[in-house]
């Protein structure tokens, strides 16, 4: 008896796709508001805040990172700027990661940009910067769990009738 079998249709999708969780350093150039319209810049590093699939798109929350000389951490910042972090995120020096600064695109979006691996994903964040990392990644949640509660409450009071 002969079975035919489908090739796999995910088969030619790059691993990293499948693979990329919330702390993966990628390249991605992150579109920049110069001139009032948006546009992708250089390619710069950033951090995954979140990883989701809906219908079936999977979709990835990144969190643009800049070079920083800077030892403050305040706000909405994660700093990786001990070496071994540096390393460990295959990062070229110091970074700052601003979670003020994100954008959510498709793991095939034309702006990752993949090295001689042939992957964006140059390192992950570890120890105490992964931590610090979890923490911004919770508030910023928080923050937008009480965003979409407020509006659904405002939509509710606007469609209720007025006795």
């Amino acid at each position: 008896m002969l079975i035919k079998v489908k090739p796999d249709q995910r088969s030619n999708k790059p691993i990293w796709q499948d693979n990329l969780s919330w702390g993966d350093v990628v390249m991605f150039r992150f579109p920049s508001d110069e001139g009032g319209q948006t546009r992708p810049s250089k390619a710069r590093p950033c951090v995954v805040h979140d990883v989701r699939d809906i219908a079936g798109v999977r979709l990835v929350t990144l969190v643009c990172g800049s070079k920083t000389t800077s030892q403050s951490e305040g706000g909405y910042g994660t700093l990786v700027v001990h070496p071994i972090a540096i390393a460990a995120a295959g990062l070229k020096g110091a970074t700052r990661f601003n979670s003020g600064k994100r954008i959510t695109v498709s793991v095939d979006h034309g702006w990752f940009v993949c090295g001689a691996a042939k992957t964006p994903v140059l390192g992950s964040l570890t120890g105490k910067t992964r931590h610090r990392f979890n923490s911004v990644r919770a508030r910023v949640d928080a923050l937008i769990d009480l965003a979409v509660s407020r509006r659904a409450q405002e939509t509710r009071q606007q469609s209720s009738p007025l006795y």
